[in-house]
């Protein structure tokens, strides 16, 4: 199991195993999370999905960006011919008050960074 750690800090940690025949054993250990580095392109702050699936069962229902600097000021979506169908911040896979076909669709983000502005693009599957 992989546990991701968004914050740099201090963590205490406990592993505990447990084998077939019910025998356990248990470990544990400080670790320290340094600064994540900047990395031109790369934030390690930032969850985009590459999937979604808007069928109101209270899972995955919208395409949206998960982030620790609540600075994404646009998230935009667009169909397979380039227009644009969506602009706002979660996307539930309609347009117009249409549900849209399963498919891929285009997005771009833009983020407030310090004092500049960084634009992102790529995808989400949309699946029904």
């Amino acid at each position: 199991m992989l546990y991701p750690f968004y914050y740099p800090g201090t963590y205490q940690i406990l592993l505990s195993v447990e084998d077939h025949s019910g025998c356990w054993d248990s470990t544990e250990k400080t670790i320290e999370i340094n600064e994540f580095p900047d990395c031109e392109g790369e934030d390690p702050y930032i969850y985009i999905p590459n999937a979604f699936t808007p069928n109101g069962d209270g899972i995955n229902d919208f395409f949206e960006i998960k982030t620790l600097d609540l600075n994404i000021s646009t998230l935009s979506i667009y169909n397979r011919f380039g227009e644009q169908i969506y602009t706002g911040t979660s996307w539930n896979g309609s347009f117009n008050k249409t549900i849209c076909p399963e498919g891929i669709y285009g997005y771009t983000i833009q983020q407030q960074k310090g004092n500049k502005i960084i634009k992102e693009t790529g995808t989400v599957l949309l699946l029904r």
